[in-house]
């Protein structure tokens, strides 16, 4: 089976320990959702640093001072198909990942960390341009709840960044196309519609991962790509919340699921809420008809409290569920299911979101192949048995 992928990949400098409620931190959280940090979102650098009127550089030494980063590699589509990857662990399944990198140390580094995984590379070229890098701050909140914010760039270096023609036949002839934060490839996001149009012409099943778009804060409904009729083009999305209702412009859940099923053709969407429970709609067609929450996988939680796992952060949480929520699909269509049991997918997503809050970064470094696979395995019975009850 070949699984395909374009998006988000960025170097992740990784800053853990921060107390979000003391100064000088707590300045420059925004009180509008819109000027400053946003918990669980990203912000732009150049807005941010026009709004304080200091450097990046100023910025980030106040907030950190002496503390030290860990450089990780990231981005959300890079993460998403890790995941699956791990999740798979079989080479049955091949999963190609989309990109063009630096020409430079930076490129360098985020390919010999992507080889050290089962993706193929054979679909990333080195290009003169400038490196991706993401700032995340990683704390407590108020509530002394984990949280963590990013500080970034709206998209790939324009020099670097696939062009329509690097989208070849294998591309859309592919059996599942996966896009997540499809924005950091301004090339391809403004020709999306002609491009999910084509995979769907091809059969090709359409998975796409939304993520928080630097570009579109403030805005009272967010685009997805070239216009909404990308929406008659998805087979499934993931949305998280806040995304969820920034994308459909309503002002509640309950809103935007109204949203997507009325006015969208999307076969099925799930959209996440951090440790609280998963909706699901499959609308009956290519996805199975279900409608409703789905409890998280608590057991995760409670082996950390245990110390049965380490504590990590909730960076990549979202990513690795979508990865999750790949894998389950890829393994449903390979077994030659007849519809997509999204349930069954879900269940596979919270476990691997989970597991990912037990690790630093978005990327589970596995000791070995299929870690993760069998660190899954180990609390699913647990985990299924907690959804009956």
């Amino acid at each position: 089976m070949k699984i395909v992928g374009i998006g988000c990949c960025v170097i992740d400098y990784i800053y853990q320990g921060i107390d979000f409620t003391q100064k000088p931190i707590s300045e420059y959280i925004s009180e509008d959702n819109i000027n400053g940090l946003v918990f669980g979102e990203a912000t732009l650098i150049k807005h941010l640093e026009n709004h304080f009127n200091k450097s990046v550089d100023i910025i980030l030494r106040e907030i950190v001072g002496d503390k030290k980063y860990k450089r990780s590699l990231g981005g959300v589509a890079i993460a998403t198909l890790i995941g699956a990857s791990q999740l798979l662990n079989d080479e049955t399944f091949s999963i190609k990942f989309y990109a063009n990198l630096p020409d430079n140390n930076d490129g360098k580094y985020t390919f010999q960390e992507i080889q050290r995984t089962l993706l193929k590379t054979d679909k990333i070229s080195f290009k003169n341009g400038t490196s991706a890098i993401t700032y995340v701050l990683c704390g407590t909140t108020a509530k002394n709840e984990g949280s963590r914010t990013f500080i970034g760039e709206p998209h790939a270096d324009k020099k670097i960044q696939l062009t329509m023609d690097e989208l070849d036949e294998e591309f859309y002839e592919s059996d599942i196309a996966v896009f997540s934060c499809i924005q950091w490839e301004q090339g391809i996001n403004k020709n999306y519609s002609t491009v999910l149009k084509k995979c769907k012409k091809n059969q090709c099943l359409t998975i796409v991962g939304t993520a928080n778009d630097l570009l579109m804060r403030g805005k009272e409904k967010w685009m997805l790509g070239d216009s909404d009729d990308v929406y008659q083009y998805i087979d499934i999305i993931i949305f998280n919340k806040a995304e969820a209702l920034y994308y459909s412009g309503k002002q509640s859940l309950k809103e935007a699921i109204i949203y997507y099923k009325n006015n969208t053709n999307l076969e099925g969407f799930l959209i996440t809420d951090g440790t609280n429970p998963v909706y699901v709609y499959g609308r009956g067609r290519i996805c199975e008809f279900f409608y409703g929450f789905v409890k998280t996988a608590h057991i995760i939680d409670e082996e950390k409290i245990k110390k049965n796992l380490p504590q990590g952060d909730t960076i990549g949480c979202g990513d690795n569920f979508v990865g999750g929520i790949v894998a389950s699909v890829a393994q449903q269509l390979n077994n030659c299911k007849s519809s997509i049991d999204l349930l069954k997918a879900c269940i596979l997503g919270n476990l691997s979101g989970g597991l990912t809050s037990t690790i630093i970064g978005g990327i589970f470094k596995e000791k070995y192949h299929g870690e993760k696979k069998d660190l899954v395995n180990k609390y699913l019975g647990i985990y299924l048995k907690s959804l009956k009850e």
